[in-house]
């Protein structure tokens, strides 16, 4: 069959390549220049030189074994694209939450231990923990549909709700605790804590996003033979006897031919597949159409710094969020091979980022705080405001900027939501 793919993002590299080992002729739509959807390289400049960032701050976990599988297969060396770390969540003060390191305590025995042995924590909040938990798992991980993180999490303390469940919620779901799905969070923590060992490890990416697997996919894909439009948006879809007829932008190369397809896979974001299937004109999708317009996204919004004077004590650290400091997270590009005395970036669910620019300087502030002896070249950091809850529609932008003179050095366009590197993996998205 000849089968159309449209959106070069993980999921649609993931289903090209399952197509092709199919045996099928496949044809790879992308609209924009550069692979990978909301996981993908973006082309910056700073001081007059070429800088290649990201779009957005994503680490995967060892429970995505398909998608590491499949980067594998693509030829992509997973061991030195990618840094293994135990799961981590510890403060600039050193209290927060670490696993063992050690790969023999098998899971979730290497759970428990550290939550027993979080810094910080008072026995009641350990406890807690440990009761909470050990009823999810004895329940197989199942709740009511309806019931929220928060519902799901209300044996817990106020601490560890603080320190361990709206920072795991809100980076693997990017959806606040009181309004995030109780069933699907429970499965990400089945995976990742209690189904095998090293599940719970975070992979911290040391290439860019689109060398991370999209590059090495559509290599694959011309390597046998396979088509790849980049620069192609499709207006639209059409109906012709029992094949499909795309109609692309009036002013792309491929603009004049109607060449007709089997099957059509939209791995695009839903209101983009939602304007396809409408385009088509086919009954009985209304339902389907409905569904797809209600879904809602959080603006996410990543920020590049240069501050030569900060390092941080590990590749990642998490941070105490607030109303008026709600950054929640930093990275060290220093120690994840980022482009040198290059430095923070942040995350955020609000476009209001960049009306507050205030509000970017007080995660560095408080970093310095508890750093101040170090030296390191690149960090980033993670910056979501909490208070925000409309769906951002427009498409905020990537700015690195000095961080000691708030400048903004250049301006990159980024989607406005960064899906989870893993996607593809059973078909769900965090």
């Amino acid at each position: 069959m000849k089968v159309a793919v449209i959106g070069a993002g993980w999921a649609g590299c993931a289903a090209a390549v399952e197509a092709t080992r199919r045996g099928h002729a496949v044809t790879l739509f992308e609209a924009s220049r550069t692979p990978g959807g909301r996981a993908r390289r973006v082309e910056a400049m700073l001081g007059g030189q070429p800088l290649v960032l990201d779009n957005g701050q994503h680490i995967l976990i060892g429970a995505y074994t398909e998608t590491l599988r499949l980067m594998t297969d693509l030829g992509v060396d997973t061991e030195a694209a990618l840094l293994r770390l135990p799961l981590t969540l510890q403060f600039p003060d050193g209290s927060g939450l670490k696993l063992p390191a050690s790969r023999h305590l098998p899971a979730p025995l290497d759970a428990f231990a550290g939550i027993l042995s979080a810094r910080g924590w008072r026995w009641a909040d350990k406890l807690a923990l440990l009761r909470v938990a050990t009823g999810w798992q004895f329940k197989g991980f199942q709740c009511a549909s309806h019931a929220s993180v928060a519902d799901l999490c209300r044996g817990l303390t106020a601490h560890v709700m603080t320190q361990l469940i709206e920072p795991l919620c809100v980076s693997a779901l990017n959806t606040p605790a009181e309004r995030a799905s109780g069933q699907v969070f429970l499965r990400v923590l089945r995976d990742a804590l209690f189904a095998e060992t090293g599940g719970s490890n975070l992979l911290l990416p040391r290439v860019d996003l689109s060398a991370l697997l999209p590059d090495a996919a559509l290599a694959w894909l011309a390597a046998r033979d396979q088509s790849v439009q980049r620069g192609l948006r499709v207006q639209g879809l059409r109906r012709t006897g029992g094949q499909w007829q795309l109609r692309v932008q009036a002013n792309a190369p491929a603009a004049g031919v109607q060449e007709l397809f089997d099957r059509v896979v939209l791995a695009c974001p839903p209101a983009e597949a939602a304007r396809l299937v409408e385009s088509a004109d086919s009954g009985g999708v209304d339902a389907w159409l409905q569904q797809a317009r209600a879904l809602q996204y959080e603006a996410l919004t990543t920020v590049y710094a240069h501050a030569p004077e900060a390092r941080l004590g590990q590749p990642m650290l998490a941070l105490p969020a607030t109303a008026g400091a709600p950054a929640q997270f930093a990275f060290d590009r220093g120690q994840l091979g980022g482009p040198a005395g290059f430095r923070p970036r942040w995350k955020a669910r609000s476009g209001r980022a960049w009306r507050q620019p205030a509000r970017w300087r007080r995660p560095c502030q408080a970093i310095s705080r508890y750093q101040k002896h170090s030296c390191s070249r690149r960090y980033c950091l993670g910056y979501r405001p909490v208070s925000y809850k409309k769906p951002w529609r427009g498409r905020p932008h990537a700015r690195p900027f000095s961080a000691e003179t708030n400048r903004t050095v250049r301006s990159a366009r980024s989607p406005f939501h960064a899906a989870r590197p893993g996607a593809s993996r059973g078909g769900r998205r965090g």
